[in-house]
Order: C-alpha cells, then structure tokens, then sequence
C-alpha cells in the first residue's frame, strides 16, 4: 500500500512539474492563400496572378505603379487558371483546368 501510494505522489508531481503545451492558432496554417502565383509582365509595368476563389481560380492583372486592378478573367464556375505565361508587355496566355470536388486537383482542358 505504501508503494502505490508513493507512485502516486511521483505521478502527480511529475505532472505538476511539465509545462502545459501552448496554444496554437491553427487558423494561419489551414487559411487559403491570397494569391496562388504572381508573374511580372516583361517591361515591369503590370503584375499578373492567380487568385484562388471559392470554386474557380481568376487571373488578375495589376498596374505595378499604383497596384490599381486593371482587369481579370475567369473562366466560371469549377474552372482554374492553372498557369499562365506573359508573351509580350501587353498579353498573357493561360491553360485552363477543371475541377470537381473540394480535395480534387484542377485536370488540364
């Protein structure tokens, strides 16, 4: 009886002794980026990027002096932007995907 009891006493002062684990917010790491990938057009002028949404991801372009939207394209409901390419100061091209699902990954069009 005596034994236990002096396990027990160990227990508990081991347990008073370990420093309760921090919370961690979880939010930060479980949040959908803002933007998915930004691509500078080839005389510096604008940005381009996609920008993930609830069911679709759009193209947003960018003036770089004053961050002003200039325009976007999407595609509509469950079709992505899956990469896009500047072919001259004033063009992009992009490849689409579509997508079902909410785990799936965007199939090339």
């Amino acid at each position: 009886m005596k034994v236990i009891a002096s396990i027990f006493l160990a227990a508990a002062l081991l347990a008073s002794s370990v420093p309760l684990a921090a919370q961690v917010d979880v939010e930060r790491y479980i949040k959908q980026d803002a933007f998915g990938e930004i691509k500078l057009s080839p005389d510096g002028d604008y940005y381009a990027a996609s920008v993930p949404m609830e069911n679709q991801t759009v193209l947003a372009i960018m003036r770089r002096s004053d961050n002003k939207l200039t325009t976007t394209f999407s595609l509509g409901k469950n079709t992505h932007v899956m990469d896009f390419w500047w072919v001259n100061p004033e063009r992009v091209v992009i490849s689409a995907g579509e997508k079902f699902g909410e785990l799936d990954l965007p199939l090339p069009t």
